[in-house]
């Protein structure tokens, strides 16, 4: 293999994609020498499943492997295999440029020249399209220059002058002017689309294109919007004023604008920021230094040395903050009109994916300044020298899986090439032993106090002073959804252990004595971990485990653990203050703090007392199978006498308060039974009641208790259910970057149910959106007690601001009372960013300023079933079961389903049961409600819903219904995916073998339909049909419509496109027009893969003579 290098008469010089000659002979000697970085990286390039010797076209034609699948490039399914085929092409040719082996040049050659054979009249731009092109365009062209610039043995695989033509007329041209050619674009979706323009000017030649790339880089003068342009200048910007206030600030600095919104897309851009430096590098590209133009004065700079190396100072800026440091922020504009006008501002620098490493790889930037300038960057960048010494090796762990750098879909894996050569012997981070051992002191920055990386034999771990303050750390790219995991720590005295700036919860480690136990975290991690050790002594961390579920089975202490003990002088308790413990190894108990006169049983954790004085005092009581331990604190209070004692162990119950009356009976019940107790029971009956009164103050709850933040309904642990799910808890943390995910949200709106047994008044309600203030604005909040008929509460709409506003209720409503609240968007407003209405609800912050209140509810539990339900659903005229219990005897029982009514039956007035039919019915979800008297013959409150989560469906005229498998023959476009299952001819029955558990799933996505054929001597008049989409990917279904034909040729919309789908529900569609089809066919233009699970079909089918 030999170059063919050329500068040609237009100035560019080849190969000059980024890679030259002088780089990738550079990278063939240090291969050969096994120096680092390239050895360990080249070694993680051969072990990507594109370097293969076997590596064929993801586009090629099955039929005809010389050919392409399709050459129509027009969705995101279809840019899958573009994506697949970049980094398959670039991954072959430079294989064959460090290996000479001549099998990786003509796999390359095929792959492009697949792609050659592209009709340009046939690209569309698709959504997105101009973000997810540009890298494997970039690499697609990188590897034809090193193919068109090299040579091979006899030529057996050259690459030619038609394959130019044909790789840039067919390929190269079309995408640019398709999806490349824009200035426009927001932050980082600019620069991606630049860096593939930027590769095919290189490669064609193209003067006039190179210039505009290289500007739109560096200034991007004439964008329209200079609050989101993705330039170098406007990206990484030079903040002096606060853009929320006008006012200048009083430290001028680099600020990366992106941050703003997330760390994935800030380590993108700077990602980007480094592959298109190269292109610069590889042509010798200076600029001026100001306006960013290509120039050859005298000050002309290169692309990192543009505006006093400002994406250094923007890379620095990001570790910064990356690594946990505390890193100013000043608001500054995302959206600016072109009269200047500032639209909205980020505010804040975004935590998310703060930490995580596999998303910033532009460690090129390191070796430009370190090696080629041969710079300090510590001294010059020192957040991010310190990063890089920290870096991910070429194979890592994230998550439990192993990650390959060079696969990386967005690029920069392939920084090493660029190392000159003066950057020989770095360390190069190996692939850890365990993808489930996370070594806390590999990736930690210490953030305060007194911390030290030390070393005990082959044991490396971080030591954490916890005196005084305490210290913190910060841990990497440890991302786990694990829900157990355990630190393997060390302790010289007793430490607390916080793990989330944003929870108070901590762990109580105990002093191991100075061995290593494990401690267990029951929550999972994110890619940052705030570890800040308070107490006395110091702790070591070693590791932290995230396969312990798996591996371990640690005793453990929870809230149900006895935590305070309550007795008297003179009087002896026993108290059982064991872990929990599924293992089968001995377990040894300690106590630290022990009063006189109390001693703990080492192998069994029971406490005998008898305080020889009163007082109140904290013990630490600490468990340990010789693998990990748990510690708790408990309280010994000692009271003067027996009467003094019922004292303490009321405490903590307050008068004034309202609980909810079950804990409150039971607070009652308790405190009756010691009461009695007290001067005629025994010590140990008498103590017996008063650890069931301290139980059942513990057990108090309060109707209507309120945050700190700002004095709202702490609502979270109220709700039965919510469409917020697992995020509830986000909405009154008063942190307006934790909310809701907007898959989450059903029909742009949220909502809470307070449960059977409760109703909640509110005089107002407080609101607050995350950066884009569209997602939330105009929506209003209704009050229902059934689910289905809505009270608007709030007769104004929240506002277009990220700041957090509030809604009045209408005064006539505030004593109002109800089961449901619902926050709706009304009508989503156009974003700021191109005034587009993107249909997304979100909040950050949703409070309810009212109170809970209890109705008495005797219900216990409601649950309905058909045994003639299908998937859910039942049609008219079938027969609903609904069973009801009580919490205690009641009478005169009716349940209302669908607005049928039917008397209950029970045999011992608890447990009821009614058989409803439905004739005559609305379609719909299934309604059902419990109306009662209490056993005094008074009416209970209506109960409505089930409390199960059962539910059922109503559809469809038995009497019109069509039974699609036996009458007519389905075929869908494609065979079953992947394509070794059902063919097209049997693969579309499943949609009508009424079963939920199956569902069509074919192997090609857009566009993909099934179509029904009633023969030829039939014909149907569609009135209703239903779709119940695929549980597991429901959003698919939405765009569905179904249509009819007589010819199979000529369609006609029968329904309107499916929104709104969700799983395991049913989607009822009406059918406009009264004509009769043969052909009727289900069909969706986006890439929905013809995932269906149900299909029911009603109307009049007609037969001919």
């Amino acid at each position: 293999m030999t170059f063919k290098s050329t500068v040609s008469a237009q100035g560019f010089s080849h190969p000059g994609v980024g890679l030259t000659k002088p780089t990738l002979e550079n990278a063939r000697r240090q291969i050969a020498a096994g120096a680092e970085p390239w050895t360990s990286s080249f070694h993680a390039m051969q072990r990507s499943s594109a370097a293969g010797t076997n590596v064929t076209s993801s586009n090629r034609s099955s039929a005809d492997p010389s050919k392409p699948a399709s050459d129509a490039f027009n969705s995101q399914s279809f840019n899958g295999r573009f994506i697949a085929d970049g980094l398959k092409s670039y991954t072959q040719a430079l294989l064959y440029v460090l290996t000479g082996e001549e099998v990786y040049r003509k796999n390359a050659l095929d792959v492009i020249r697949i792609w050659e054979q592209m009709d340009p009249a046939k690209y569309e731009y698709f959504t997105d399209s101009h973000i997810h092109t540009g890298i494997p365009l970039n690499r697609m062209v990188s590897a034809a220059e090193l193919l068109r610039y090299t040579s091979c043995a006899d030529e057996a695989y050259p690459w030619t002058d038609a394959d130019t033509r044909a790789f840039t007329d067919n390929l190269v041209v079309p995408v640019i002017k398709t999806f490349q050619n824009d200035n426009n674009h927001f932050m980082n979706q600019h620069s991606y689309p630049l860096m593939g323009a930027m590769a095919g000017a290189i490669f064609m030649d193209d003067a006039d294109l190179y210039k505009r790339s290289v500007e739109w880089f560096t200034v991007n003068a004439t964008a329209k919007d200079q609050g989101f342009n993705g330039s170098v200048s406007r990206l990484f910007r030079w903040v002096d004023t606060n853009d929320a206030t006008g006012k200048p600030i009083k430290n001028p600095h680099v600020q990366h604008t992106e941050m703003g919104r997330d760390q994935a897309h800030g380590g993108g851009d700077l990602t980007n920021a480094a592959i298109i430096s190269r292109m610069l590098l590889a042509q010798q590209t200076k600029v001026d230094p100001v306006d960013g133009t290509i120039s050859k004065a005298a000050n002309a700079v290169g692309p990192y040395e543009f505006l006093d190396n400002r994406i250094l100072a923007a890379a620095n800026y990001f570790w910064r903050y990356m690594l946990g440091h505390d890193t100013p922020w000043t608001p500054m504009a995302y959206a600016i009109s072109p009269d200047g006008t500032i639209r909205d501002t980020y505010n804040h620098i975004s935590y998310a994916y703060r930490g995580r490493y596999n998303t910033a790889s532009f460690w090129d930037i390191y070796y430009y300044y370190a090696f080629t300038r041969g710079e300090d960057v510590k001294k010059l960048a020192p957040y991010f020298a310190e990063a890089y010494a920290k870096r991910n090796g070429p194979l890592f762990y994230y998550g439990g899986s192993l990650s390959n750098a060079w696969d990386n879909v967005d690029g920069g894996g392939d920084s090493w090439l660029f190392a000159p050569a003066s950057a020989a012997g770095q360390t190069v981070p190996p692939l850890p032993d365990s993808p489930t051992v996370l070594e806390v002191e590999k990736k930690y920055t210490s953030l305060s106090g007194d911390v030290e990386h030390r070393t005990d034999g082959d044991t490396g771990y971080v030591r954490m002073s916890a005196a005084g303050h305490g210290s913190e750390i910060a841990y990497l790219s440890g991302s786990s959804k694990k829900q157990l995991l355990a630190f393997r720590v060390r302790t010289d005295g007793e430490v607390r252990l916080r793990l989330d700036r944003h929870d108070d919860r901590t762990i109580l480690v105990p002093d191991t004595g100075g061995k290593w136990r494990y401690v267990m975290y029951p929550q999972s991690i994110g890619d940052i971990l705030f570890i800040k050790a308070t107490g006395n002594g110091t702790i070591d961390i070693d590791h932290i485990n995230t396969n312990a579920a798996d591996e371990l089975t640690p005793p453990a202490f929870d809230d149900t653990s006895t935590a305070r003990i309550v007795d008297w002088k003179g009087a002896t308790a026993t108290a059982d203050l064991s872990a929990h413990y599924k293992g089968t190894g001995n377990l040894a108990y300690t106590a630290k703090g022990l009063p006189t006169g109390a001693t703990l049983d080492a192998s069994t954790g029971q406490l005998t007392w008898k305080p020889a004085e009163a007082g109140s005092t904290t013990i630490s009581v600490t468990v340990s199978d010789g693998t990990a331990v748990a510690s708790h604190h408990v309280v010994l209070a000692a009271a003067r006498n027996r009467s003094d004692a019922l004292g303490l162990a009321q405490q903590g119950h307050d008068a004034d308060a309202e609980y909810v009356s079950e804990t409150q009976t039971a607070y009652d019940q308790a405190l009756t039974a010691a009461e009695a107790l007290r001067t005629k029971g025994t010590d140990d009956k008498y103590l017996e009641a008063l650890a069931h009164l301290v139980t059942a103050v513990d057990g108090l709850t309060l109707v209507s208790p309120h945050t700190a933040v700002d004095g709202s309904l702490d609502y979270p642990s109220l709700v039965a259910t919510s469409t917020a799910g697992a995020n509830i808890g986000n909405l009154v943390d008063g942190d307006n970057q934790s909310g809701t995910s907007y898959p989450q949200a059903v029909n742009l709106s949220h909502t809470f149910d307070f449960g059977p047994d409760f109703r909640v008044s509110a005089t107002r309600f407080g609101f607050q959106s995350n950066i884009f203030a569209d997602r939330l604005a105009n929506s209003a909040v209704y009050g229902s007690n059934d689910g289905k008929d809505w009270t608007r509460l709030t007769p104004g709409v929240t506002k277009f601001t990220q700041d957090f506003n509030t809604l009045d209720v209408d005064p006539a409503l505030r004593d109002a009372q109800f089961r449901f609240f619902k926050v709706q968007m009304l009508k989503q407003l156009p974003d700021v960013l191109y005034g587009i209405v993107r249909n997304v609800f979100e909040m950050t912050e949703f409070h309810i300023y009212g109170e809970r209140h209890e109705i008495g509810n005797l219900v216990k539990a409601t649950s309905i079933a058909s045994s003639q339900a299908i998937a859910g659903k039942i049609m008219t005229g079938d027969t609903v079961d609904v069973s009801v219990t009580a919490k205690k005897p009641i009478q005169q029982v009716t349940v209302t389903v669908q607005g049928v009514t039917a008397k209950a039956n029970s045999a011992d007035g608890v447990n009821w049961t009614a058989a409803v039919k439905l004739d005559n019915v609305s379609s719909g979800d299934i309604q059902v409600a419990v109306d009662y008297l209490d056993a005094d013959g008074k009416a209970g409150q209506t109960v409505y819903g089930t409390t199960d989560g059962s539910k059922l469906y109503i559809a469809g005229d038995p009497a019109h219904f069509i039974d699609v498998a036996k009458l007519a023959t389905v075929t869908a476009s494609d065979k079953q995916w992947p394509g070794n299952g059902k063919g097209a001819d049997e693969v579309g029955y499943l949609l009508f073998d009424r079963d939920a558990a199956t569902y069509g799933d074919l192997n090609s996505g857009t566009g993909a339909y099934y179509v029904i054929d009633f023969g030829a001597h039939a014909t149907v008049r569609p009135e209703e049909v239903l779709l119940l989409p695929r549980a597991s990917h429901p959003q698919r279904a939405n765009g569905i419509v179904v249509q009819g034909s007589n010819d199979a040729q000529t369609w006609t919309d029968l329904t309107k496109p499916l929104t709104g789908a969700v799983a395991n529900a049913w989607s009822d569609q009406s059918i406009s027009g009264g004509d009769h089809y043969r052909y009727l066919r289900i069909h969706n233009p986006t890439s929905w893969y013809g995932d269906l699970s149900e299909v029911e079909l009603y109307g009049d089918i007609k037969y001919d003579a």
